[in-house]
């Protein structure tokens, strides 16, 4: 076969020809655009000595001016008279590897105020005028104890806009915790709910139709169960505790006054008043009234008066240590009055009728007037009124009814007016069978019949 003939490449006799690779190392020897650690990994691995390099970029600032290579920012635009010069106020050494940036003597005398050497705060947006009275116990939790700057303050201030503790009408803020039962559910329906009244014992009581007293210590979170009494020969219908350290009480109807007496209502209007100054509940006087007793309540105006309501709507005020009906007066309505009951610091006085209303009277008014009037009816609830339950600062009244399911309510006293978004139609209450705010009202427990002890949290009344 004939042989092609090969074409050989005409080279321009000006060409230089690069060898294989020097691209590459022109890229490795320019250091413009690499940094320190790229340099140093390259040295590394290509073998390229670092000192060198460095010695090439001494030579390459050799012959430059000060001026071109660092200036001064004093915060004001330089102008054109001035732009290559450094300003007179400083002077720039430079030692090899060091830079050292000194005043000049002739500015020594300059001073500055003591203002202007302090860094400026930014103000506040706003102040609070009401923080400055506002104060914290800091020795009544332990977790504020720490925020004591001696073992003897007791007191700070409360740095917050709003105080905690006051309520406004219209909304509430209201948190669901883990039942206080959920350690140990009663097996019927819970007829009485109360907390322990000292503010150091965390203890609430719960008691059923299973004959069972159930005391659990509430802490919001777990709510462990502490103790079970009980009672088999004892239907218990209702039971409270007693300040004194004694214990408790379970009767059909009882109330129990801030003294070392008691007193229970009894059958055909009997009130019976036990001595609990021995521990032995022993009947020391009765009361008689005319129909048979629905409710007690002990008035802490008048030297402590007992009010009881009867069947027929009346309203009876007792003096115990003359063991005589002193006045009578009729409930507004008179609509079958079921229930009475008042708050702590004898304000307030709310009686509950079997069609749902609440008449709310000014409990220290009640004394020179045959005829009280209410200072307003309450007819949120179309049921017989069940519990009337008042908090501790009465800010709160809760009235609840146990023929329907999930009614309850919430009262604002001081405007008289129902919180409207709580509960809602989701709110699981069931039928509610009783009820009890704690000492700070931080917590609002409630009893239902399917043997649950619901827990709430008021944070708007938390103690913080």
């Amino acid at each position: 076969m004939p042989k092609h003939a090969r074409k050989r490449r005409k080279v321009a006799r000006d060409e230089v020809v690069q060898p294989l690779g020097s691209n590459h190392l022109a890229a490795l020897t320019d250091d413009a655009n690499k940094d320190d650690e790229e340099r140093r990994l390259e040295s590394r691995l290509f073998g390229v000595s670092l000192s060198r390099r460095r010695a090439a970029d001494s030579r390459e600032l050799e012959h430059m001016l000060d001026s071109d290579l660092f200036f001064i920012d004093d915060g004001a635009a330089p102008s054109s008279s001035d732009s290559g010069t450094v300003p007179d106020a400083t002077h720039l050494s430079i030692d090899k590897s060091h830079i050292y940036l000194r005043s000049s003597p002739k500015n020594t005398d300059q001073t500055t105020s003591a203002e202007d050497a302090q860094p400026r705060r930014k103000a506040p947006a706003w102040v609070d005028p009401d923080d400055a009275n506002l104060q914290v116990s800091l020795t009544a939790h332990t977790r504020l104890r720490k925020l004591r700057d001696a073992p003897s303050e007791d007191t700070g201030q409360r740095s917050r806009g709003k105080n905690r503790g006051c309520l406004t009408q219209g909304v509430i803020s209201v948190d669901r915790l883990r039942d206080a039962n959920q350690a140990a559910p009663a097996e019927g329906e819970i007829k009485s709910v109360q907390f322990h009244p000292s503010p150091q014992i965390p203890v609430l009581l719960t008691a059923s139709t299973d004959r069972r007293l159930r005391l659990f210590h509430v802490d919001g979170l777990t709510n462990p169960h502490a103790q079970t009494l009980h009672v088999p020969s004892l239907p218990i219908t209702n039971a409270s505790s007693h300040r004194s350290p004694r214990g408790l009480w379970g009767t059909t109807f009882s109330s129990a006054n801030q003294d070392a007496s008691m007193e229970t209502s009894g059958r055909r209007g009997h009130i019976h008043l036990v001595d609990w100054r021995s521990g032995s509940a022993q009947v020391v006087a009765g009361l008689k009234a005319n129909a048979a007793i629905k409710s007690l309540w002990w008035s802490r105006v008048q030297n402590g008066e007992l009010l009881s309501l009867t069947q027929d709507s009346q309203v009876y005020v007792w003096d115990v240590r003359q063991r005589k009906c002193v006045r009578r007066w009729q409930d507004e309505g008179g609509f079958g009055s079921k229930i009475m009951s008042g708050d702590q610091q004898g304000n307030y006085l709310s009686i509950g009728s079997n069609i749902g209303l609440v008449n709310v009277y000014n409990a220290r008014s009640l004394g020179g007037d045959s005829k009280p009037k209410p200072l307003k009816t309450i007819g949120n609830l179309t049921t017989n009124i069940s519990c009337l339950q008042y908090n501790h600062d009465a800010q709160l009244l809760a009235m609840a009814s146990d023929v329907k399911r999930d009614q309850l309510r919430l009262v604002h006293l001081p405007s008289l007016t129902v919180y409207g978004n709580w509960p809602t139609s989701k709110t699981p209450l069931a039928h509610v069978t009783s009820m009890d705010f704690a000492v700070g009202s931080e917590y609002l427990a409630i009893g239902n019949n399917k043997g649950r002890a619901l827990l709430y949290h008021l944070r708007d009344l938390a103690q913080q």
